[in-house]
Order: C-alpha cells, then sequence, then structure tokens
C-alpha cells in the first residue's frame, strides 16, 4: 500500500482508489511556531493529535482504508504542507505502508526564537525566574547547586529557563516555572530521557570544568 499527501491546490492529482480530505481538521499553519514546519516533523504531528476531533478522524481514516484494501491512498489538504503530510506519515506507520509527499516544499528558513517560544516572553520570565532565585538551589536535573553567577555553575553558564512540561507535548502558550543549569537543559531536550536525569543516580552526574591556575615565573638574581 502507498499513501500520497497532496495539495487540493493542484490540478493535477495522484491517482488513487481512495481520497482523504483533511482539511475540515485544525490546521497547524494557523500556529506562528508551527508554520515554517511541515507534517514530517513531530511538534505538527504531536499538535494535531491534540486537537479535537482529530484523533478521530484519523481511526476512523484507518478503519476505512483497512476495510477497503486500497493499493493507493490519496491525502489531501489545502497546500500539502501540514494536515496531509502529517495524516500520511501517521497513517503510514499504522499501516506499515510506503508514503510519498507529491508537493511538500522543503523549509527556507529556520523558526525565530518568538516562533518557537522562547521569545520575548520567554525572556521576561526568565528573569523574574532569576530575580526569584535562591543561589545554592539544587538543578532539578544533574542535582548540583545552581548560582545567579554564571562562572559558580559547574558549567559556567548562565542558567536557562526550562518548562517542567515540555513544550513540544504541551504547546508554547505555558511560561517556563524553574531554572536549570544550561547544559542540563540542553541534555534535558523535549524532556524523552526525564527518568533518566542524573538527580535520580541513573548515570553519572556532570563534572566540573577544570580550572587552570596560571603562574608567572621571574627570575631574580
Amino acid at each position: 500500500m502507498r499513501i500520497i499527501s497532496f495539495s487540493l491546490k493542484t490540478r493535477v492529482r495522484p491517482q488513487a482508489q481512495l481520497t482523504i480530505d483533511t482539511r475540515r481538521i485544525p490546521n497547524p499553519y494557523a500556529i506562528p511556531k508551527l508554520r515554517p514546519l511541515n507534517g514530517t516533523n513531530p511538534q505538527v504531528q504531536n499538535w494535531l493529535l491534540e486537537q479535537p476531533g482529530v484523533q478521530t478522524f484519523i481511526n476512523k481514516a484507518e478503519t476505512r482504508i483497512r476495510k477497503q484494501q486500497p493499493t493507493v491512498v490519496a491525502i489531501g489538504c489545502t497546500a500539502g504542507q501540514h494536515r496531509s503530510v502529517a495524516i500520511a506519515e501517521i497513517l503510514a506507520q499504522r499501516l506499515n505502508a510506503e508514503v510519498e509527499h507529491k508537493n511538500l516544499k522543503t523549509p527556507n528558513k529556520k523558526p525565530t526564537t518568538t516562533q518557537k517560544g522562547l521569545g520575548h516572553i520567554h525572556q521576561t520570565q526568565r528573569r523574574r525566574l532569576l530575580y526569584n532565585h535562591k543561589n545554592g538551589t539544587p538543578c532539578w536535573w544533574c542535582g548540583q547547586p545552581m548560582y545567579k553567577n554564571k562562572n559558580q555553575n559547574w558549567d559556567k553558564r548562565s542558567l536557562e529557563a526550562d518548562h517542567s512540561k515540555s513544550r513540544r507535548d504541551h504547546g508554547t502558550n505555558q511560561l517556563a516555572d524553574r531554572l536549570l543549569h544550561a547544559t542540563c537543559n540542553a541534555q534535558r531536550g523535549a524532556g524523552d530521557k526525564d527518568n533518566q536525569r542524573p538527580a535520580l543516580g541513573t548515570t553519572p552526574p556532570p563534572k566540573p570544568k577544570p580550572t587552570t591556575t596560571r603562574f608567572t615565573w621571574t627570575d631574580k638574581k
């Protein structure tokens, strides 16, 4: 079985035994941070799966495909970038089918910090968290103390604001609610390995960077 995503604006459409129109489900294009991405991106797929009625839509499409057993399924949306691509990817995985994207364009630029939810509002919240931070508070990720002065932190970097509930899974409307070491924040990523964080003792904690002491030698006669 082959599943093809396409744009319903094109005159030439894929020849298929079954065509599914996804234009009635919510459009990720309306979300600024998702607009530069496409339906192959997990952020777009996860956002869609969280929207009311989308899971039901996918389940019905899967049931229909399994019942009719078409050799080619065409899935369309307005531009063929977000909804049709995401639904095609999800169904192809469920049905162990080949997937093809007829009208998919490669994003020509990276999303801005604002589009990623890390713009002015996020930075303002970070300053609030820093203002209320008590030096020596242990980092949730590594368990080592955190300081406002970056030179006192084990990675010699400024603290970063973190979302205890991943932005990928819960959206970007929520504000960051804690601080982490910058390196720990990067290691945590989207939170997929939270149960393996060093603070739990499942992996060795990070080691402070070694400091080098410089000596100036003088010859006295």
